[in-house]
């Protein structure tokens, strides 16, 4: 009986042995996801930096250009409401010479 005990409590302690070691490797394997998972994220965050990088850049460039298109329409109004005027001025003219 006590033999069978013995067995029983050897047994029963390897089982519990090849359990544990199930449970470290689970355990190892998890960790090592989550290690590859944070890596794949830190590439993703890297390229998003990057985009966000030219983009900021075209924003820029876009804000530039805009700025000097409305500089040349105000200069364009400018001259155009220095066109009306004179075309009034020869309006006015005409009107007070008298018809040949």
């Amino acid at each position: 009986m006590e033999a069978l005990q013995t067995i029983a409590a050897n047994s029963s302690n390897r089982l519990g042995d090849i359990v544990g070691l199930i449970q470290c490797g689970l355990i190892g394997y998890g960790l090592w996801i989550m290690q590859k998972g944070n890596a794949d994220r830190a590439e993703q965050v890297k390229y998003q930096q990057q985009y966000q990088e030219r983009q900021d850049a075209a924003l820029e460039q876009q804000s530039a250009a805009l700025e000097r298109q409305g500089a040349a329409l105000e200069r364009q109004g400018a001259a155009l409401a220095d066109i009306g005027a004179g075309i009034q001025e020869l309006l006015r003219d005409r009107r007070r010479q008298p018809d040949s």
